[in-house]
């Protein structure tokens, strides 16, 4: 788990006075028995994928993914399994419709790394519920740049932004709509946004990530990780807050880690 990856390894001599009981626990929570973090801003929160080993939701509300082709790869801390590499061919995650996904406002947040832009204008689909039924969508232009489109009652609200991310470099996209303006985020800062009118059209799609259903095409290259889903607009400081900080370890995590240093440094005196 990511959290555990950035801590001091223990060194092998310590580990015969830690006991089997907290050896134990520290096995649970590095296999990810326990929660192993908690999202950063919960109000509004629909879906939350960490994706550390999965494409599970852990926002507690169940809107786990399905995995399709797409593969477990390292994150932007060189963590392994910890985000989802996407091959730019036949694969994606979907998930299922809910209603958290189409308010008449939402945002939505993720962190990724594109391998590689499409060529001759078509554009890469990052997230978004677009398909025969058309409702917002976060896409990558051929040129780096990013669009971000809503569908209501008074048609195609669509943008791009005016900066272009780099190929083969973590960035962070937000795209935040409150029902009357829609604005994009890149790395934390705002660059661009539109009025809009209207309520969300209807639509029974799934989520999907990395392609465009139902027809599956307009693949993303490249990965994709800490994707988080609202069902409120963001505000600019807590968009700057997702960008800005990691999720942090859950309290029983840090109690489990707690509990074996303090085994360790009793063992230690103890032994001498």
């Amino acid at each position: 788990m990511r959290s555990l990856a950035r801590l001091p390894a223990v060194k092998p001599r310590s580990l015969s006075v830690v006991p089997s009981a907290l050896l134990t626990l520290l096995l649970l929570l590095c296999s990810g028995g326990v929660a192993g973090a908690t999202p950063l801003i919960t109000n509004g929160l629909v879906a939350a994928y960490l994706f550390d080993g999965n494409a599970d939701d852990w926002s507690g509300n169940g809107n786990n993914g399905v995995v399709n082709g797409a593969t477990l790869t390292a994150d932007r801390f060189g963590n392994p399994n910890s985000a989802y590499s996407f091959d730019g061919s036949n694969q994606t995650i979907t998930v299922a419709e809910v209603d958290g996904f189409e308010r008449d406002s939402l945002a939505v947040s993720l962190w990724l790394r594109a391998g590689a832009f499409s060529a001759n204008g078509i554009r890469s689909d990052l997230l978004g519920k677009d398909g025969l039924q058309r409702q917002w969508v976060l896409q990558l232009e051929d040129s780096g740049r990013v669009r971000g489109a809503v569908f209501t009652s008074s048609g195609e609200q669509v943008f791009d932004s005016q900066a272009a991310i780099s190929a083969n470099a973590w960035h962070h996209l937000a795209y935040v709509w409150d029902g009357s303006s829609a604005s994009i985020f890149i790395d934390g800062s705002f660059d661009s946004s539109i009025s809009t009118s209207g309520s969300l059209a209807s639509g029974n799609e799934p989520l999907s990530l990395g392609s465009n259903p139902p027809w599956f095409t307009n693949f993303f290259t490249g990965s994709i990780d800490e994707v988080y889903i609202y069902d409120r607009a963001l505000s600019a400081s807590e968009v700057q807050t997702l960008f800005s900080s990691v999720p942090e370890p859950a309290t029983s995590l840090l109690m489990g880690i707690g509990l074996i240093g303090l085994s360790t440094s009793t063992g230690r005196r103890a032994s001498r």
